[in-house]
C-alpha cells in the first residue's frame, strides 16, 4: 500500500472508525502481503465507482468522495456492482469514463497554460 493510500486510510479511521455502510467498528491492520484478512478490516470504499460518470467530473469544495468501510461491506458493494451489469456493459461505461477524464484534463491544460 502506498504511503499516501495508507495515509488517507489512517486519517478516514481516526475520524470514525465504524464502517460507513454497516456500523461495525473496524481495524486498521499493518499492511503486509502474506496475511489474513478480516472482514472488520477498515478500507477505503470510493462513494462513486469507476462505471458511474459522476467520478470524472471535477470535486465540489467540501465534497467527500472516499469513506471507511469495512472489507465485508466494501466487497459485497463491489460485487453486487459487477454482478448487476454485463461484461460488455462494465468495459463500454469504463471506456467512456476514461475518455471523459481525458477530456477534462485537455481542456483543464488549455484553461491553465
Amino acid at each position: 500500500m502506498r504511503r499516501s493510500k495508507r495515509r488517507r486510510l489512517e486519517n478516514l479511521w481516526h475520524t470514525d472508525p465504524h464502517c460507513s455502510h454497516c456500523g461495525q467498528l473496524t481495524i486498521l491492520v499493518d499492511p503486509q502481503k502474506d496475511r489474513p484478512f478480516y472482514d472488520n478490516e477498515a478500507t477505503i470504499d470510493h462513494v462513486y465507482s469507476r462505471l458511474d460518470p459522476r467520478r470524472y467530473v471535477p470535486k465540489q469544495k467540501g465534497e467527500v468522495r472516499r469513506i471507511l468501510a469495512c472489507r465485508k461491506c466494501n466487497g459485497e458493494r463491489g460485487g453486487e456492482e459487477n454482478r448487476a451489469l454485463s461484461l460488455r456493459t462494465r468495459r463500454r461505461l469504463a471506456q467512456e469514463g476514461k475518455e471523459r477524464k481525458r477530456e477534462f484534463k485537455r481542456a483543464h491544460n488549455k484553461e491553465n497554460p
